[in-house]
């Protein structure tokens, strides 16, 4: 087996492709799922290429098609987002929301980008 650096470079999110929304007083929570590798904290781990599934939650305001900057709440992350957005359509969601690592000089994804069919658990009052 042959293992070179980019292996352990390169971005091993593989996303499920159903989005779950529920109503929250005045938020609509969406909840996306994926399964993340394992970090490799030494030689034998970084073999067994273990794998785990994770979650994120983003809160919306309840009565937007789009909402941006300012507008995206990322429960758990530890930097608010600095850009793009999410976007319902009909059936759909569309996440493409980045965070500003100000310490490190960086813009990064959430690693939640993604196309995503809608699962409503909760419509009442929409």
């Amino acid at each position: 087996m042959e293992l070179s650096c980019t292996s352990f470079s390169q971005d091993n999110n593989d996303n499920f492709k159903i989005a779950y929304i529920d109503k929250a007083n005045d938020s609509l929570v969406i909840t996306v799922t994926g399964q993340r590798r394992l970090m490799a904290h030494d030689p034998i781990s970084a073999l067994k290429d273990g794998k785990y599934v994770d979650s994120a939650k983003f809160m919306i305001p309840v009565n937007k098609n789009f909402a941006g900057k300012g507008q995206v709440r990322a429960v758990g992350f530890g930097y608010p987002i600095d850009s793009g957005g999410i976007l319902i359509k009909k059936d759909t969601v569309r996440i493409d929301l980045y965070f500003n690592e100000y310490d490190r000089h960086k813009i990064t994804s959430t690693g939640w980008n993604g196309t995503y069919v809608i699962f409503w658990r909760n419509k009442t009052g929409l």
